[in-house]
């Protein structure tokens, strides 16, 4: 990038240029500008005013006219215009609330409906919802059957739901024991890992009582 330097009065740009600027700040950015002619963002912003370009107009016109593209897909998966969405379209939330708000009244009746009823069955979004976990939309066949949730489905689609069980089952699934002593809790005696059995499902790998007070439930139940 080219360093950043200021008119100093000597090598003034020529009236010729002005409506060519003015036309490059429409797309470009007023740094990239000032940098070919050597001269500072402000004397740019300055010509292209003069000749009727106002980038912020421009950019407020082109938020109007997204927000204008996407409202119904907004209202309708209000739950899939997470942050990433809103920039992924250049939208800013604060923009979508002015823009709706003086633009159409049906729009914004449901819009408020929408944010203010998030669990309505179906109401926000009919045919699916947004996975809790990696966020993607999906229709609501792939989400499980549950009773507390929209719709009678689960909040975390199926793919992740088994990649949940996947993981925990790994994780209680210990083929070797992890600690070479543990203290069993009824008796308080720090034991090594040969008095106690083996057990997959504890994070040690080792059952939670020692073989003696083990075998020690056992006759007690027998009499």
């Amino acid at each position: 990038m080219r360093p950043h330097t200021t008119n100093t009065g000597k090598q003034p740009i020529p009236t010729e240029e002005h409506a060519r600027i003015a036309e490059r700040s429409i797309t470009e950015t007023l740094q990239v500008i000032a940098n070919d002619y050597g001269v500072s963002r402000e004397r740019i912003r300055q010509i292209a005013t003069l000749e009727g370009v106002n980038k912020t107009e421009i950019a407020r016109q082109r938020a109007d006219d997204l927000c204008a593209q996407y409202a119904e897909e907004i209202i309708y998966y209000r739950e899939a215009w997470q942050p990433v969405k809103w920039r992924e379209q250049e939208i800013t939330k604060e923009r979508w609330h002015d823009w709706i708000a003086v633009n159409d009244q049906e729009l914004e009746d449901r819009w408020n409906a929408a944010k203010d009823n998030p669990r309505s069955r179906g109401i926000v979004c009919p045919d699916g919802r947004v996975c809790a976990v990696c966020r993607v939309w999906d229709v609501w066949d792939g989400f499980y059957l549950t009773k507390g949730g929209i719709n009678g489905r689960a909040n975390v689609c199926k793919e992740c739901a088994k990649e949940r069980v996947t993981y925990y089952h790994h994780l209680r699934n210990v083929e070797v024991p992890t600690v070479t002593e543990k203290e069993c809790p009824r008796c308080e005696q720090v034991l090594p890992a040969s008095a106690f059995s083996r057990s997959r499902r504890n994070n040690s790998g080792l059952q939670t009582y020692c073989n003696k007070c083990h075998n020690s439930f056992k006759s007690q139940r027998k009499r």
